[in-house]
């Protein structure tokens, strides 16, 4: 992820056609969108719409302010040994097995906890409020971004 970044910056100045960037950055261009992405037309630079194909003799651009959604794990609050908190084998970096509640906040990447209610998700930064709806029997998750810190 931290790669493609750098290529998502990289081609935010790109100034060769498309048929002679390499298969990675052809990618990361489809991945974007082209609706994220300018032409260039002449000497101008002009928007492309999203259904717009790339062509292997046009040059195209990330457009300047374009910033990729974040990608995020969501991890399930356990209770451990009367303990709540989140198995930290899948966090982005893990120091235990077990990371408690309150700890969670602290963590770079840290949103939120989250659960569904009546069909609308409700999220809180707050560890009690976590606790309230676990002894509601609702699984609550913490979310938290990848590629942090």
């Amino acid at each position: 992820m931290i790669e493609q970044l750098k290529m998502i910056e990289q081609l935010k100045h790109n100034k060769a056609c498309f048929g002679e960037l390499s298969t990675e950055e052809q990618e990361v261009f489809k991945k974007v969108g082209s609706e994220n992405c300018l032409v260039r037309h002449q000497i101008i630079w002009r928007a492309l719409p999203s259904d717009a194909k790339f062509y292997h003799n046009f040059t195209y651009r990330i457009r300047s302010d374009y910033q990729p959604e974040p990608e995020y794990i969501d991890l399930e609050v356990i209770e451990n040994f009367g303990w709540l908190g989140v198995e930290s084998a899948e966090l982005p970096e893990p120091s235990c097995q077990f990371t408690h509640i309150q700890r969670l906040p602290s963590l770079p990447g840290f949103v939120c906890f989250w659960w569904e209610d009546e069909k609308e998700r409700r999220e809180t930064r707050i560890i009690g409020e976590v606790a309230n709806q676990r002894r509601h029997e609702k699984k609550v998750y913490a979310r938290i971004e990848k590629n942090i810190g």
